[in-house]
């Protein structure tokens, strides 16, 4: 994309219908992620903040307190509020990260999801390498998108090889996890083994799923996961996904 496009896009940000506590809680994060807060500094106070975003104290203390789990803030009593240490954070993306629940998490947002597809199809010419199969082969297709504090976020989706997983087709995914699946209904170990991270602009369909405008600044993860009992290890998951860049400001490693 262009410089002048990526600003103009940026610019719109604003335009994107966020609660205002949300609000406050990502100018927070970016404030401290550029380095126009630094660590130590003391943050404006609950008033201020109550004043400019057009909030109660309640709803500044709950951000406060989702930023301080997440360790981009601490508190020291009868102080104020200050900027923790860039060190003291876990918010990249790592190599052996897998569920984006718990990347939700770290945040400092409650995650939830919900399942687009979940349906067995012919496996492409790429999940079909990706896992080992062959071209044609039934893979379960999983798309879904995971949202943070009901803000979407994230959006994946997934092909998964369905050789050894006898019974995954009937589960119903919206009410559980993949994640949670493999380990205890099928007793399976995941390991990240590929991964491929990319800056990407949002096409219509991102667009709309994620619900920002056209051409919107995203990071695209392609990763492939093998999966062991033990005995038998397969690679089982092929999974695309889109970060929404305003809501997961990820530093990635």
């Amino acid at each position: 994309m262009e410089q002048e496009n990526y600003k103009n896009v940026m610019d719109n940000t604003s335009e994107i219908p966020v609660p205002k506590y949300y609000r406050l809680k990502m100018d927070i994060i970016t404030k401290i992620n550029s380095g126009l807060w630094a660590e130590h500094e003391k943050l404006p106070s609950e008033n201020i903040l109550c004043e400019q975003y057009g909030i109660s104290r309640t709803t500044v203390r709950k951000t406060f307190d989702a930023l301080a789990a997440s360790k981009y803030i601490y508190k020291i009593q009868g102080k104020g509020t200050y900027v923790e240490e860039a060190s003291k954070r876990q918010n990249e993306i790592r190599k052996d990260d897998y569920g984006c629940s718990e990347m939700i998490r770290r945040q400092g947002m409650e995650p939830s999801h919900k399942v687009l597809r979940q349906e067995l199809l012919p496996s492409d010419a790429v999940s079909a390498e990706c896992l080992h199969l062959d071209s044609g082969d039934e893979v379960l297709n999983y798309e879904r998108i995971y949202y943070g504090d009901g803000i979407p976020v994230i959006y994946a989706k997934t092909a998964i090889n369905i050789k050894y997983l006898r019974g995954l087709s009937e589960i119903d995914l919206s009410k559980t996890t993949l994640s949670e699946v493999l380990k205890n209904n099928f007793g399976l170990s995941i390991t990240p083994e590929r991964c491929v991270l990319r800056a990407i602009s949002a096409d219509e369909e991102m667009s709309s799923a994620l619900e920002v405008p056209k051409d919107f600044p995203l990071l695209y993860r392609a990763i492939v996961c093998t999966a062991t009992n033990g005995v038998v290890t397969f690679p089982v998951e092929a999974s695309q996904l889109y970060f929404r860049t305003d809501c997961m400001p990820i530093q990635i490693q």
